[in-house]
């Protein structure tokens, strides 16, 4: 089976790094068991397992928990944006 290994960034519209920063989530790939209604368009799956989402704290504890369970892996990491600091101050600044 195959996992996908990724770390949420923070939205823009969220200005704190609370529930973003440090936590890793494996995502179970089921691309390959949806089947597809020609009539309606819908997408179906057949199982449970493409909604569920494991959280981890490190992106080791991520890795070592697919190769426990023979699952095969993909890491996704994506650049961490910098926030510059701001205040609401600034906005009357010349």
């Amino acid at each position: 089976m195959k996992v996908l290994i990724y770390q949420k960034n923070t939205p823009i519209t969220q200005s704190g790094f609370l529930n973003f920063s440090d936590q890793w989530f494996i995502k179970i790939d089921e691309s390959k068991d949806q089947n597809k209604d020609n009539v309606m368009g819908w997408v179906s799956v057949n199982g449970h397992k493409g909604q569920l989402k494991l959280k981890f704290k490190t992106k080791e504890m991520a890795i070592q928990y697919a190769k426990n369970n023979g699952y095969q892996y993909t890491i996704r990491e994506e650049k961490q944006k910098p926030v510059p600091k701001k205040s609401y101050a600034d906005n009357f600044k010349n």
